[in-house]
């Protein structure tokens, strides 16, 4: 749930989405792990710059 927020807000940012690749028609942000350098979702030669999401979270917060 506060992963799809932050990518949610990382996907609007049109600040950050200008420096990054494009990947199957939205910024290459990822959740944990990205698409091999091959998948046809790429939209360029172009891989790079990618954002990898990955968040570290405790299910007990007390």
């Amino acid at each position: 749930m506060i992963t799809d927020t932050i990518l949610e807000h990382l996907q609007n940012s049109t600040e950050l989405t200008a420096y990054l690749a494009r990947y199957d028609g939205k910024a290459a942000i990822f959740q944990n792990l990205a698409p091999e350098n091959t998948d046809a979702g790429w939209e360029s030669q172009n891989h790079y710059s990618q954002l990898l999401l990955r968040l570290n979270m405790r299910e007990d917060f007390q």
